[in-house]
């Protein structure tokens, strides 16, 4: 793999300010928490942090959708540093359904290992009431990318699919089996 650059696609957590999921800190002195004794001109802070891990710029790995799944820290880090493909789909409407047939235009572009990640410009809702209606993959979509043996799926809108449903949950599944984040 040849690394040229890497690519920072974090989000900024700002307390107070996430939509739907909660991020805080509390900011306190030190010597509240370590029986330390220092006069009033000593600047020394502990931070106390209280967040959802579904916020912001985050993996979700196994684990978020199967009890036996990998979790978080037991991921291998080396699996989320790779050949990133960039599949542009910022045409389809909110709510829109990226079809088997919208990724097979891609299958050239497509190898064994890759990181995929699906543009939709949704990332203009972050911390918007209207976060989550992004386009979404459909299961034959999901199933298609499982068997090219994709390393990461990946996006700019707040998930790769709509909010849980009864017709979803089976994309949720097959990709949490696949042990893809």
């Amino acid at each position: 793999m040849d690394k040229q650059y890497i690519v920072d696609l974090s989000q900024r957590l700002i307390p107070g300010k996430e939509h739907n999921f909660n991020f805080d800190i509390d900011l306190r002195d030190a010597a509240e928490s370590m029986e330390l004794a220092y006069d009033d001109s000593v600047w020394y802070k502990i931070a106390y942090v209280s967040m959802c891990t579904h916020n912001s710029t985050h993996v979700e790995v196994p684990f978020h959708h199967i009890k036996e799944g990998l979790q978080v820290a037991d991921f291998p880090l080396e699996r989320l540093i790779g050949n990133l493909t960039l599949l542009d789909f910022s045409y389809k409407p909110d709510d829109g359904v990226i079809t088997l047939e919208d990724l097979k235009q891609y299958d050239d572009q497509i190898h064994e290992g890759d990181i995929l990640f699906i543009k939709t410009h949704m990332d203009k809702y972050f911390r918007s009431a209207d976060w989550n209606t992004y386009p979404y993959i459909e299961v034959a979509g999901i199933e298609w990318l499982i068997s090219k043996k994709i390393a990461v799926l990946g996006t700019d809108a707040s998930a790769r699919r709509p909010i849980i449903s009864r017709a979803t949950l089976p994309s949720l599944r097959r990709t949490s089996r696949s042990s893809n984040p």
